[in-house]
């Protein structure tokens, strides 16, 4: 019976389609090994299977990176078509309203054989820079605000908006150095990106620290410590005399969701975010750029994209979200987005 709809994200789609060329296949989560033939039954009796328009250009990008060609993008493509007609299950790409795959630009490309890889590229990189720019200025707007509003400052908000635009004409630059060396590795674009988010830390900090001084105030002096680390331990360093900062940083957030709930912000993006935040001061987790990729699949989540895709027929309260990324697996489980325990507890293996 074809009852579940299933979402995968790009390790999950990955997997399925090598399944289906009987490849060997290992991976585990939370110590349980993945059960690839009831994986693989499961998919092939679902409803509906989605994939993200990101997932696409995640593929696109993987098969040149590698090969320096688009086969093996074009063998996940037509993978897609083969798994649809054998198995009859409806197969549909999620687009974010301006992340879109031109699928049909694509088709008609790849069957003169003249695909244009730098226009796929480039669009992925626009993408890519505008979901991981908007983390960045998020996750350092909540900071500076929170501690504004700590010591009792004013602060004015267009100066979030200079920094955004900075952020994002240096992830341009970041980016497009990148997608231009097939050498680099993601290690590098992550060291990039934690240097831009140190960079926008220094600029917030300087610009509220003389403010806190003046209303009489001691700011704490961290030393040898860059970016996200820097802001776990100044954290820390505040709740030596304040047990209740993290609490109180908590309580900002909450402030945050209500405004950008009126701004028609999508409750899984918030807590996509939200949790990017805590990360940040609870540990000093880094924002990298898979967490751009991961973020672009939560966006696709919304309910109207979902709604719109298949006719008013389904909502996001009628699929599963499948992934075996760890951190999208944690998100997915720890803030209740499109989990099923059930689903997964019949896809594992017994603790070993």
């Amino acid at each position: 019976m074809k009852n579940k709809n299933i979402l995968l994200d790009t390790n999950a789609f990955i997997y399925l389609m090598r399944n289906e060329k009987e490849c060997s296949n290992t991976i585990s989560l939370e110590n349980r090994q993945i059960n690839e033939s009831k994986f693989y039954d499961e998919c092939k009796n679902a409803n509906y299977l989605f994939i993200t328009s990101q997932t696409l250009y995640e593929i696109f990008w993987q098969s040149i990176k590698k090969t320096k060609k688009i086969d093996q993008f074009a063998y996940y493509y037509d993978q897609i078509i083969k798994f649809k007609n054998k198995y009859n299950v409806k197969f549909s790409i999620l687009n974010d309203t301006d992340g879109e795959f031109e699928l049909r630009l694509f088709e008609d490309q790849y069957k003169d054989n003249k695909v244009d890889i730098n226009h796929f590229i480039g669009r992925k990189r626009e993408y890519e820079v505008k979901k991981i720019n908007e983390l960045l200025i998020k996750v350092c707007f909540s900071i500076t605000e929170f501690l504004a509003e700590y010591y009792g400052i004013l602060l004015l908000r267009n100066f979030y908006y200079v920094a955004g635009v900075i952020c994002e004409i240096k992830l341009n630059e970041i980016s497009y150095k990148y997608y231009s060396d097939l050498k680099l590795k993601n290690e590098w674009y992550d060291k990039e990106i934690d240097d831009l988010f140190n960079f926008l830390l220094e600029n917030m900090i300087s610009y509220i620290e003389p403010q806190i001084k003046e209303n009489g105030h001691k700011f704490p002096k961290i030393q040898n410590v860059k970016g996200t680390k820097y802001v776990h331990k100044l954290f820390c360093k505040l709740k030596k005399d304040d047990k209740t900062v993290f609490e109180k940083y908590d309580n900002h957030l909450k402030g945050l969701v209500e405004e950008l709930e009126k701004m028609g912000m999508s409750k899984n993006c918030m807590k996509y975010w939200i949790r990017m935040c805590r990360r940040c001061v609870y540990s000093g987790a880094k924002i990298k750029k898979n967490d751009g990729l991961d973020y672009s699949i939560v966006t696709c989540m919304d309910e109207s994209i979902v709604i719109n895709k298949t006719n008013n027929m389904i909502n996001t309260n009628d699929i599963i979200f499948v992934t075996f990324d760890t951190n999208l697996y944690n998100f997915s489980k720890e803030c209740d987005v499109l989990y099923s325990k059930k689903f997964y507890d019949n896809l594992m293996f017994e603790y070993r």
